[in-house]
């Protein structure tokens, strides 16, 4: 069929295995406690529902029981990937000033190279120098 290996994700350095496997599964573990809820909620309350009201309304209780649990699912998934994406943005925008800062380090390097003498190599490299130090 296929190799576990291919779609098995490693901890990354600093991050426990249990948290990996959390957030690989995150919404197939939240699914299964779910459906668990739905099944036994109402299973609790048929008994309550026979005594004091003569009937049992066991899908009563089993359609609340999956709107709420639909309702805190879907809140739930929403704070989940919204700090993921926000984590996301961040890691993009440190990437790209750290993408900026190696350009600019390229830049006097190539510059330097290609300059005529060593005052205006000296005079280039202190403006990107400032340059660069104003990125930070």
């Amino acid at each position: 069929m296929y190799d576990r290996a291919l779609f098995a994700r490693r901890a990354l350095p600093g991050q426990s295995a249990m948290k990996t496997f959390l957030s690989d599964y995150l919404e197939l573990i939240f699914t299964a406690l779910g459906v668990i809820v739905i099944l036994v909620v109402p299973a609790l309350f048929s008994r309550y529902y026979t005594i004091h009201l003569g009937t049992a309304y066991p899908w009563r209780v089993a359609a609340i029981t999956a709107t709420a649990v639909g309702i805190i699912h879907g809140i739930l998934f929403f704070i989940v990937r919204h700090r993921q994406r926000e984590s996301r943005q961040r890691v993009i925008h440190d990437v790209r000033k750290l993408s900026d800062v190696v350009c600019n380090q390229l830049q006097v390097v190539v510059f330097a190279r290609h300059a005529e003498d060593e005052e205006n190599l000296l005079d280039a490299a202190h403006a990107i120098q400032r340059h660069v130090a104003d990125l930070h």
